[in-house]
């Protein structure tokens, strides 16, 4: 039997889940964990005295693991090469971010994190997992090890690609041109 959500938002159990109560219920999971770890990320940037864009440039750097060229680094954030330069002068001088010119073209500026800049978002993902740990724990034993066996089973199987694997980039490819 598994537990389903009905439109009344009740809890009830039955033999088969269909795809449309399954997916109620981790939108719900999903809502109700994105909104508790919103609240205690807002928190945590707002102790780091970082601007949203500042953090999100610098979590972009780290996911791109080398230097980010100015104009690709505004892309990525959604704002004017100029807002972005604004941005990254910023960090540059809180000493998060570091730029440079390029080698072989001294007009395009490249932007990296500094050592600091590196520890200041691993101390942003430390804070993200033990929220994550914290309520894993919170979780009685019985679920939490049923809880387990569904993820594992969903991340073995080729359910829900992994981030930058051909399959992943396929369908990001076609979600962009829909």
């Amino acid at each position: 039997m598994t537990s389903t959500l009905r439109a009344d938002d009740e809890v009830t159990s039955s033999p088969e889940a269909s795809a449309d109560d399954t997916y109620r219920l981790m939108h719900e999971f999903l809502t109700r964990l994105m909104c508790s770890s919103d609240v205690e990320t807002l928190d945590n940037l707002l102790e780091t005295e970082l601007t949203v864009s500042q953090f999100k440039a610098m979590a972009i750097l780290t996911g791109k693991g080398r230097p980010v060229p100015l104009n690709e680094l505004a892309d990525a954030l959604h704002l004017s090469l100029a807002a972005t330069g604004r941005t990254i002068d910023k960090l540059v001088i809180a000493g998060f971010v570091d730029r440079r010119e390029d080698e072989h073209d001294r007009r395009i500026k490249r932007i990296s994190l500094t050592e600091q800049g590196r520890k200041e978002v691993a101390q942003h993902i430390d804070k993200k997992d033990d929220q994550l740990r914290d309520l894993v724990t919170r979780l009685p034993v019985e679920l939490r090890t049923r809880f387990h066996d569904v993820l594992a089973s969903v991340l073995d199987g080729e359910f829900l690609p992994f981030p930058g694997s051909a399959l992943a980039e396929s369908l990001i490819k076609k979600a962009n041109h829909d």
